[in-house]
């Protein structure tokens, strides 16, 4: 569907041989697992699995989960993505839930309600923290509002 030139190991994402589509009007429930690019027009509920790069259309939905090498979403997604490489959002995507990737773009106009982990692309490590403001840091064990509040206060009293 879309070859990409990754700069930090300056490899290639070809496109596959195989694009699979899901049109619209057709409805899936059940895991797929894709050894091809796969376009989603339609709806699937179930676990989506693709060593190659998935997108769902403007029209399409996943409710699930979604493991795959590249994303592209346009749509609806609920529940969890997990991207090895590049994740896009655009359009008037609407994402919830949580988000495991290496690389991330987002267009404005996009809607995205959860959580998201970036990995070290050179490592490929999780990062020490969720990126959410409701997990706990564990250096003080305190939300990142409320201690922006406490050395607001402390500031304030000196």
């Amino acid at each position: 569907m879309l070859n990409r030139k990754n700069a930090t190991n300056e490899r290639h994402l070809a496109p596959s041989a195989t694009v699979n589509i899901i049109g619209k009007g057709t409805v899936i429930e059940g895991d797929l697992h894709c050894e091809g690019d796969l376009r989603i027009d339609g709806q699937v509920k179930g676990r989506i699995f693709s060593r190659f790069k998935v997108l769902i259309g403007q029209e399409g939905s996943l409710e699930g989960e979604l493991s795959c090498t590249e994303a592209e979403i346009l749509g609806n997604m609920q529940g969890t993505l997990h991207v090895n490489g590049l994740l896009n959002l655009r359009g008037k995507a609407v994402v919830s839930g949580e988000i495991f990737t290496v690389r991330f773009e987002m267009e404005p106009t996009v809607r995205f309600n959860g959580r998201c982990e970036m990995r070290d692309p050179a490592t490929g490590e999780e990062p020490d923290l969720p990126l959410s403001f409701d997990t706990p840091r564990p250096e003080h064990g305190k939300q990142p509002t409320e201690r922006a509040a406490e050395t607001l206060f402390e500031e304030e009293s000196a």
